[in-house]
């Protein structure tokens, strides 16, 4: 058994397996972070067919191979002993091959798959098309892909483990239903087995005079806190509070945010950010006229010295159980000023990120909760509550930070806080600390208004929402017909900013072919040169190419 699992982990990490101890932490000391493991766990069922499949929450609690010898020797023990007195847990019929197979429905499927996925996205079952990309249209990762087949085997446990080529190849929820079906069922049709390719989707053609579908970003309420009852931090807590407002965080807040941490038995480190040459008045805001043009808002941003504070605060320990970002609201004497200093406080952050991600890291890899909150004083409701100027709902973007850091560092607990300014500053304390003790992983975006509602945000179909309709009200009352329609000529520039090899891309390719407009993509990284397995071969053989290199 540690013979086989030596070989894989040598086999999906490069160390060679006499240098590897079964004692050591799967991602400090071996870099094997959840989508490794899952991998692993993949190819050790290859070696041990009866191996059960393992649940995202068991998955994250091996810490160590021992923890997965341990897991595949139990496993396999109790498979052997059930198997003389097993018995079927709903009706079976017998294939031509004398195998015996569930009847199971594919409504009974359908029903569940919704419901997980409803649950572990948050968009409501209703609102979910199984004809649904998994990653372009509801967000759901490899990480999510295990965790959803993990919970569809509570509701069939006969279902059996998924390796992760296999998931890698499930793109929508009808692969997913095709999957399940298959597996309990046997063959459903000729192609049974075997995934359709994934070819691209045909342009459909529109009526130039219909009115195109739209979406937008919805505030609702959600649940009160589900607040853990053992401290979810570990012994000794370490906390960087960082201070990145423009003004100064008033003093009130701060100390009550350290007397809350502090019995919580938090060490707390502060570090104020340097607010940086004010931003000059008479600015504009993007997209208004002006006869001169607006510098760049980062030209004066003292960007070494934010790097000199946030290397002394992180440099000073080891590891950091949480790193508090406070953003505070722009500042300046005018719009055009407030522009600049918020995108100052954006940088800041990214900044911030960049230097806690290495000692939360850490901190997580001893299997406790490894924290990074931002706090923002907008209106409660992520700026989409109140009727403040679009210069203070700026520094709202800061959740886009906090979403990238979520994605980059899976280990993370991570969270954008907004709360409404008339909530006193021992109350914004309490209210951050219990969102920290929250049951939740996947909410990374909470507003909390004056009564204590939380608030968060998930997209929705175009129409009016008495939460936002102050924030929106030009965009609830618009259709295609109202202004201007925008129109491009073969002399006209556009800007294109990121996302230069997937849905802007093609987007830009299809605009470009309507309209020979110039194009400039604003970037400064690099393209990336395609590995050795994908030189030269076209994009339908990509993933079989793929998957002979994992071979």
């Amino acid at each position: 058994m540690r013979t086989a699992l030596l070989g894989v982990v040598a086999d999906r990490t490069g160390y060679p397996a006499e240098m590897i101890d079964t004692g050591m932490d799967l991602e400090a000391d071996l870099g094997v972070d959840s989508i490794k493991r899952v991998q692993i766990l993949g190819a050790l069922q290859e070696h041990f067919p009866t191996l059960p499949a393992v649940g995202p929450e068991r998955l994250a609690e091996m810490r160590t191979l021992d923890h997965i010898t341990d897991h595949v020797l139990t496993s396999l023990t109790s498979a052997a002993s059930s198997t003389s007195t097993a018995s079927t847990t709903g009706p079976a019929t017998a294939t031509a091959n004398g195998t015996a197979t569930t009847t199971v429905s594919p409504d009974a499927v359908r029903t569940a798959l919704l419901g997980v996925v409803a649950d572990r996205t948050g968009y409501p079952a209703e609102m979910i098309d199984t004809g649904m990309d998994l990653e372009a249209d509801l967000g759901v990762d490899s990480i999510k892909r295990v965790q959803i087949l993990g919970a569809l085997q509570e509701h069939f446990p006969t279902l059996p483990a998924v390796g992760p080529e296999r998931l890698a190849e499930m793109r929508t929820l009808d692969h997913i239903t095709d999957h399940v079906l298959t597996s309990l069922t046997g063959p459903i049709g000729p192609s049974a087995g075997a995934l359709d390719p994934v070819t691209p989707a045909a342009a459909e053609s529109l009526d130039a005079g219909a009115p195109l579908p739209r979406r937008r970003v919805e505030l609702v309420a959600t649940a009160p806190v589900d607040v853990l009852d053992d401290a979810p931090f570990g012994s000794d807590p370490v906390a960087v509070v960082v201070d990145a407002s423009a003004t100064g965080t008033d003093a009130a807040t701060l100390a009550a945010l350290d007397e809350e941490l502090v019995g919580r038995g938090f060490t707390v480190r502060t570090v104020r950010l340097p607010a940086g040459p004010p931003a000059a008045a008479g600015g504009t805001e993007p997209g208004t006229d002006t006869a001169e043009e607006p510098a760049d808002p980062l030209d004066e941003w003292d960007a070494a010295a934010v790097e000199s504070a946030l290397t002394d605060a992180f440099g000073a320990v080891e590891t950091a159980d949480l790193c508090l970002l406070l953003v505070g609201t722009p500042a300046g004497p005018d719009e055009g000023s407030g522009w600049t200093d918020g995108i100052r406080r954006l940088a800041d952050a990214v900044l911030v990120a960049k230097h806690a991600a290495g000692p939360l890291r850490r901190a997580a890899a001893r299997g406790d909760r490894a924290a990074f909150l931002t706090i923002t004083r907008l209106d409660g409701g992520l700026g989409l509550r109140g009727p403040e100027p679009a210069v203070q709902r700026l520094v709202g973007g800061v959740s886009g930070v906090v979403k990238t850091l979520a994605r980059e560092e899976t280990s993370l607990f991570c969270r954008a806080l907004d709360v409404d300014p008339a909530v006193a500053p021992a109350d914004l304390a309490r209210i951050a600390l219990t969102e920290l003790w929250d049951a939740a992983v996947d909410l990374l975006e909470v507003g909390v208004d004056p009564a204590g509602t939380r608030w968060t945000v998930r997209p929705g179909p175009f129409g009016a929402s008495p939460a936002t309709a102050t924030a929106d009200r030009d965009l609830e009352t618009a259709s295609i017909d109202d202004g201007e329609v925008t129109k491009l000529s073969p002399q006209d520039t556009v800007i294109v900013t990121g996302g230069g090899r997937g849905v802007t891309a093609d987007c830009v390719r299809a605009l470009a072919a309507r309209v020979p407009a110039h194009f400039v993509l604003l970037g400064r990284t690099e393209a990336d040169a395609d590995p050795a397995w994908a030189q030269g071969v076209a994009d339908a053989a990509l993933l079989g190419a793929a998957a002979a290199d994992l071979a």
